[in-house]
């Protein structure tokens, strides 16, 4: 059996390498270099960190990645602390592992290495423009010419997907009025204590996040906010200083201050994706080419990992696979869904006015099980004992 794997992101490299495992000829089509030191930080929860141990390589996730010891809540004019999350002591005591941060490039350099080492044929700078599904096969062909056969596609090519538009050309996302920036700012000896541990700064229209990754060496920002104007989906369209600094004019000069240092900002609008139907009976959507999740929970690459071992279990011994890519949007969708509407609660706490923000912060002091039980929900799953039960 032939497979290809439309991206090579975080979801079709990890599906790819298990897929691998299983003994499958598998090769990997990517419009990009994988090695292009794009992106930004994302955040690994214990969740899609179960799906790393199993990939195989944990111990070298360990090495590149930052485990925080807590998350502090702040508001955005003051920096003024509403909340702590002790993660450290959640990790230890409540969750079924750790939470990492790390560059989303880093990790993906981890899983071409070791989907390399499995055996995957990794094709780089081969823009797909055009997909054909037949009776018997999928035929894939380039913007440069070239043209692949095989018995099945993976289509893991993100929000912008090629075999989305192919499947469902009518299909089109919502725009929710909301729209992101982001930015890496090096650290430095002069950058406030306050960055050093990762920080939600709100306000009543928008929030920030800040993180350190590559060991203290860089700073992830991302600034969500409400936006009329409808934006493109897409990570990679430049914004200007001027836009974010006009958004953060009531912030504090000390957040302020971290984009100033900003010289290279992206945006993106962000949209709901409800997809009814993720397959057809040789292609199979996975990721953020199947249900793009809203950043509010920070499941993007986390769901992406858990779709990439779910998927795949269930293709290792399958004998109809059209019927396996069924039961696989089955399954995952319940859980997709659940993490999209507490993504989408997370995006209304945070957003109140000061008065309903200092209340809602306060009763979690008084009753952090109201958000351990949350975390808990998405962080102590494990897709593989699901799957396999």
């Amino acid at each position: 059996m032939k497979i290809i794997v439309l991206g090579g992101g975080i979801a079709g490299l990890a599906t790819s390498a298990f897929l691998a495992k299983q003994g499958k000829h598998v090769v990997v089509i990517e419009k990009g270099n994988s090695f292009e030191d794009h992106g930004a930080g994302i955040q690994i929860t214990p969740n899609a960190e179960k799906v790393i141990k199993q990939l195989g390589i944990y111990d070298q996730f360990k090495e590149i990645s930052d485990q925080p010891s807590s998350i502090n809540i702040r508001e955005i004019d003051t920096t003024r602390r509403l909340h702590s999350v002790p993660l450290d002591q959640y990790c230890m005591n409540e969750f079924t592992g750790d939470y990492h941060h790390i560059h989303r490039q880093d990790l993906i350099k981890l899983l071409s290495v070791r989907s390399k080492e499995l055996g995957v044929e990794i094709i780089e700078n081969e823009k797909i423009t055009k997909i054909e599904e037949l009776d018997k096969e999928v035929i894939v062909s380039s913007e440069c010419g070239n043209s692949y056969q095989a018995d099945f596609l993976i289509a893991a090519d993100g929000l912008n997907s090629i075999a989305r538009k192919y499947l469902f050309p009518t299909y089109a996302p919502k725009f929710r009025n909301f729209s992101a920036w982001r930015s890496l700012i090096k650290i430095d000896k002069d950058i406030d204590k306050i960055f050093l541990e990762p920080n939600l700064f709100i306000s009543k229209n928008l929030h920030f996040v800040t993180y350190p990754i590559r060991k203290m060496s860089y700073l992830n920002c991302v600034l969500i906010s409400k936006d009329i104007d409808k934006k493109k989906e897409s990570w990679k369209e430049n914004a200007s200083l001027s836009e974010v600094t006009a958004l953060i004019e009531e912030a504090n000069q000390t957040v302020k201050n971290i984009f100033l240092q900003s010289t290279n900002i992206k945006k993106w609008g962000l949209y709901d994706h409800f997809l009814p139907k993720w397959h057809s009976n040789r292609i199979s959507l996975i990721g953020d080419a199947a249900h793009p999740m809203l950043p509010f929970m920070a499941q993007g690459g986390c769901s992406s990992l858990e779709d990439s071992f779910a998927l795949s279990y269930l293709m290792k011994n399958s004998k109809n696979i059209s019927d396996t890519f069924f039961r696989f949007q089955k399954i995952r969708n319940k859980r997709v869904r659940k993490i999209q509407q507490i993504s989408s609660r997370n995006r209304f706490v945070f957003h109140q006015p000061l008065l309903i923000r200092s209340l809602i912060f306060k009763i979690l002091e008084l009753f952090p099980f109201i958000l351990l039980s949350r975390l808990k929900m998405i962080y102590n799953y494990d897709v593989a004992s699901r799957i396999k039960n």
